[in-house]
């Protein structure tokens, strides 16, 4: 059975029940949005006030896919998984291992919500999309939230 959530404004959540429940979907998305509010803060109503669809359930991977001939709205799919993979960029300062790290679930989504909510930020601001900005995003939530996964993270190889 698929549930829609409407945390607030034009954003729209749509995922399994049963998932909605167990990962309390409403509200870490409500707390990745608010962290990236404040990385953004020009952007704060905009943020919230552009329609824009999150998908979640058991995608390959997450991504971000901006308005276009068959998306008249940004849609924003979230892969539901404990295995965290970062982007491997000489210029970030970290990076995972190459297989990945094992996290749990509320982690690994939460990175997800701050990587794909970044690109939003970077359509809304016209600027092409870059993996850099998006890692550092998730890099310094981790730093902020959860050190114990920072000190598992390497130098990109």
């Amino acid at each position: 059975m698929t549930q829609a959530i409407q945390p607030k404004n034009n954003i729209h959540i749509v995922t399994n029940s049963d998932v909605a429940s167990f990962l309390q979907v409403g509200k870490h998305f409500e707390i990745a949005l608010s962290w990236i509010e404040k990385r953004y803060p020009e952007f704060k109503g905009a943020i919230r006030n552009y329609p824009l669809k999150v998908m979640i359930g058991t995608y390959h991977n997450s991504d971000y896919t901006g308005v276009g001939i068959d998306n008249p709205i940004p849609i924003i799919n979230i892969k539901v998984g404990t295995l965290l993979v970062l982007y491997n960029r000489k210029s970030v300062t970290l990076t995972t291992p190459e297989q990945g790290l094992n996290v749990t679930v509320h982690i690994s989504l939460m990175c997800a919500y701050i990587h794909e909510l970044t690109h939003h930020v970077q359509f809304l601001q016209g600027r092409r999309y870059s993996e850099v900005e998006t890692t550092m995003n998730e890099i310094n939530y981790l730093k902020e939230f959860h050190p114990e996964v920072i000190s598992k993270l390497i130098k990109p190889y």
